[in-house]
């Protein structure tokens, strides 16, 4: 019945010559009118880029906050540099089963330019472990930190994910996605 009366006032506003009056669509509690719609700030593009990654928890690193660094990588695409995963703690390495599991992550990343600190953000997900074969990861996160210029970037949600080859030492590939 709602989509019937959006049509009839349509159709009414247009045979009276009303181009300018409000329609049932701009009255109704969709939040939005269609002028204002067509006004709407469009958001920025996805910031999108492919990563490798290296095992480094074997190695004892850890940041101020007390998290361990877990993967050191590469990033390339959109933004190209040096990529970084402190572990909170408990928050891996995952444990090495015989059997099936999940395990789950709480993590800062960090994106490099050499010395310069590009973008940093918390994220958190899951590791699937099947057995005897590679493992599948994908998380999720909010932008935190930015350089300038990228100001856009701040607070923003990432997807990550990607495989890891679990023939020690440790590597994997995948995708990292600022929205």
């Amino acid at each position: 019945m709602r989509i019937l009366t959006l049509l009839l006032g349509l159709v009414v506003a247009v045979f009276m010559g009303c181009s300018d009056s409000v329609t049932p669509f701009e009255q109704s509690d969709f939040g939005a009118t269609a002028g204002v719609a067509s006004h709407a700030k469009k958001p920025a593009p996805s910031l999108t880029c492919t990563i490798t990654y290296d095992f480094t928890g074997h190695l004892g690193i850890f940041d101020d906050a007390g998290r361990m660094q877990v993967w050191d990588g590469e990033i390339h695409g959109d933004v190209e540099g040096r990529i970084l995963w402190w572990f909170v703690a408990g928050g891996g390495p995952p444990n090495m089963p015989d059997a099936a599991h999940v395990s789950f992550y709480e993590a800062r990343w960090e994106i490099w330019d050499g010395d310069a600190l590009l973008l940093a953000g918390d994220s958190g997900g899951s590791t699937a472990l099947p057995p005897e074969k590679d493992g599948i990861w994908r998380g999720n996160g909010i932008v935190t930190e930015v350089s300038a210029g990228l100001e856009g970037w701040m607070d923003r949600p990432v997807k990550e994910g990607g495989s890891v080859n679990w023939d020690f030492p440790y590597s994997g590939e995948g995708f990292f996605r600022i929205n």
